[in-house]
């Protein structure tokens, strides 16, 4: 047997862009996600993340603009003698 009043129902709902209750759910848990990971890294700046890939970094500004620049250790090398 088809319910065809619910599948009216649904087929207006997907027309109408109207999420189903499993996308909703999935936003969420998406959303839920997003949070973890960006509480797990550290704000250098508003909007400014360090990497998950760990290096170092030079924090710098570009036309007003905080940015992070990696800075490869293994190319400094030292002047003394």
């Amino acid at each position: 047997m088809v319910d065809w009043a619910a599948t009216e129902k649904y087929e207006k709902d997907r027309a109408a862009g109207a999420s189903t209750p499993e996308a909703i759910e999935l936003d969420k848990e998406l959303e839920a996600d997003r949070l973890a990971e960006e509480a797990r890294s550290p704000h250098v700046a508003p909007g400014l993340q360090l990497p998950e890939e760990g290096g170092v970094f030079l924090l710098d500004t570009y036309e007003n603009r905080p940015e992070l620049s990696p800075i490869d250790q293994r190319a400094v090398r030292s002047t003394r003698t």
